[in-house]
């Protein structure tokens, strides 16, 4: 029966010597002269037992991810153990699961070392299978996008945040090979104990770990991983970020929003929001063909999913008031509608030479300078100007009628196919809104 060795000889090498793969690295030791197969064998089985001690052990001292797996440790065995005194068996059971798992990746194939020690260099990875060298790339794919309008500039940042957080924590030489399935859940408790510690909000958490999964994804569309994790569909790996509360303001304070802005621009770009739920970039992208400017109404897509088949033209009749701004700050030429005093659009967004969101944005300065005049009183957050309107017509029509308001996709197999929606309706629902204002 032929003698099974735990290291793999190489006999053709130059000197001879023996392989031992360990955490997805390779380790070698040279045969001495005059050795034979056996000598040498027992000799290198003694070094590599000492060795592999020394790499577990640098590993849990040195390692970000082995550091923060202790982390993890330590404190759900201490929310365990607060479980257990305070007779709460859910807690408990929860976080028994925790420990046993963060113990079982402690003790298991962690990440490789981030800087190979100098006996190991001959065979040392090369920066392309690095962590660092992929997200470095699946980042210039996402600017990339930016540049051709398909991904906003908010949502790349959003991007780089993320994968730049995971990046810290698995370490950036770290082997892109070294991902799989001990990873998404190493990766999974660590953002759920950010969350109970209150560092990351649920939902800040959620799409964290929902953007570390389409990078995973793509590493593996792009061959950089041979295959997917196999958790990596477990939906018991999720974050649960509960149901989001609406703000909306009280309709007096709208009222006084609109009634104490003596700055017509200011004045002009609160209305465009209440009159047709615009954001600050539906107004800066609004074009003048968007605008009848005889019947006084807006007919556009908003600018977030104009490119989207199943979304609604959407025709806003205006106000008096809004229509009477608008065209007093029309736009001499061009195709936006409104500009700044430069000729400029009112909101440029990009990304600047150091990866970084550059963003330019006239309504936001020119509010900033309305909430100084105003105070000591609290103006509110632009956003919720859109979102009070609709939820005002949802309460008093009905919800497709908000939805439609807001420009968004039909939901119901009626909206999409049957009923069209019916334009006397709506156009007396956005009245009934000016007047709750005080406008109309």
């Amino acid at each position: 029966m032929a003698r099974k060795y735990l290291l793999t000889p190489v006999p053709k090498s130059r000197p001879k010597r023996w392989a031992k793969k360990y955490k997805k690295r390779q380790y070698w030791f040279p045969v001495e002269d005059g050795e034979t197969k056996d000598q040498s064998y027992r000799r290198v089985l003694k070094l590599w037992e000492a060795k592999k001690v020394e790499i577990d052990d640098t590993l849990r001292r040195t390692d970000p991810a082995q550091v923060r797996l202790g982390d993890m440790l330590e404190f759900f065995a201490q929310f365990r153990e607060k479980s257990r005194e305070e007779n709460k068996p859910h807690g408990w059971k929860v976080a028994t699961e925790w420990v046993q798992g963060v113990q079982s990746m402690l003790d298991g194939n962690g990440p490789p070392p981030q800087e190979p020690p100098p006996w190991e260099q001959e065979e040392a990875e090369t920066v392309g299978t690095t962590v660092g060298h992929h997200i470095e790339r699946f980042l210039a794919q996402k600017s990339a996008a930016v540049d051709r309008g398909k991904l906003s500039a908010v949502r790349y940042t959003s991007f780089r945040r993320h994968i730049e957080y995971f990046q810290e924590w698995i370490g950036k030489a770290a082997n892109v090979e070294s991902i799989d399935g001990k990873t998404m859940i190493a990766y999974h408790a660590v953002l759920e104990a950010e969350v109970s510690r209150e560092r990351f909000s649920p939902l800040y958490a959620r799409d964290a770990y929902s953007n570390f999964r389409q990078f995973v994804r793509w590493l593996y569309q792009t061959e950089a991983l041979e295959a997917l994790p196999r958790n990596f569909d477990d939906r018991s790996l999720s974050i649960k970020a509960g149901s989001q509360k609406i703000e909306t303001l009280p309709t007096d304070e709208a009222k006084a929003l609109v009634s104490n802005a003596d700055d017509e621009e200011m004045k002009l770009y609160i209305l465009l929001m209440l009159n047709c739920g615009m954001t600050q970039k539906d107004i800066s992208d609004l074009a003048t063909k968007d605008v009848d400017w005889k019947a006084g109404r807006i007919k556009r897509k908003r600018s977030k999913t104009e490119n989207h088949d199943r979304v609604p033209v959407v025709d806003y009749p205006l106000w008096e008031e809004t229509f009477r701004l608008l065209t007093k700050r029309r736009s001499k030429s061009g195709e936006r509608a409104l500009l700044d005093a430069e000729g400029n659009p009112l909101q440029t967004t990009g990304i600047g030479a150091d990866g970084k969101l550059k963003r330019h944005d006239v309504m936001q300065a020119a509010y900033i300078r309305y909430r100084r005049k105003m105070r000591p009183a609290k103006l509110p957050a632009l956003k919720l100007l859109r979102k009070t309107s609709a939820s005002l017509l949802a309460h008093e029509y009905n919800l497709e009628l908000s939805q439609l308001f807001l420009g968004h996709a039909p939901k119901t197999i009626a909206e999409k196919h049957y009923v069209a929606p019916d334009r006397k309706t709506f156009d007396a629902a956005v009245r009934w809104l000016g007047e709750q204002y005080g406008i109309e």
